[in-house]
């Protein structure tokens, strides 16, 4: 058997961790992947991160890489939580490259760069970005990629919205989007 040139945990394995399987599995065939999720659904191994966890999986532990796919969700205390464990149990030399958010550049309506300073003015947004800086500043090679309206042939932005009942709900419906296609 031919040896793995990079090894990769994918800890969150859902739409864009499964379309990053499969990537590598059609283009990468030198690269070792092992994904983790809460459900263990898809082919993933079952793992919960949480403020109970006192050990990470030897495979996240010994991976070139780790790819961190967690998506905030309501509760962003938990969220900042979950990357304070993270930071408790692996060295801070490890490769993370973290999917974040693009609420950290709340109401900004123009176009983002990596040299863009995120600004934050809800609560919601501060604690996320808060949850960003706590990753940087402890990963010396960590690396958050903020990656927003994720589409593809299986995910349309329509679907957000479908149950919308009225435009009055959507107070801002005319602001501009960030969509990446999952090809991209």
């Amino acid at each position: 058997m031919k040896k793995a040139t990079l090894s990769i945990s994918l800890l969150g394995y859902g739409w864009l961790g499964q379309a990053l399987s499969k990537y590598w599995d059609k283009n990468r065939p030198d690269y070792y992947y092992k994904s983790f999720s809460r459900s263990g659904r898809n082919e993933s191994t079952p793992f919960t991160l949480d403020n109970q966890t006192q050990k990470l999986p030897r495979e996240i532990i010994e991976s070139d890489i780790l790819f961190f796919s967690l998506p905030p969700g309501r509760d962003v205390g938990a969220y900042h939580q979950i990357i304070l464990k993270l930071t408790q149990l692996l060295p801070s030399s490890h490769r993370v490259i973290m999917i974040g958010t693009t609420s950290v550049f709340e109401r900004n309506e123009s176009t983002c760069t990596e040299e863009t300073e995120p600004m934050a003015h809800s609560l919601r947004s501060k604690k996320l970005r808060e949850a960003e800086v706590s990753f940087l500043k402890y990963f010396e090679n960590g690396l958050i990629i903020r990656s927003a309206g994720q589409i593809g042939e299986d995910r349309a932005p329509a679907r957000f919205l479908a149950k919308k009942e009225e435009q009055t709900q959507m107070p801002q419906g005319n602001i501009p989007v960030n969509l990446i296609h999952k090809d991209d």
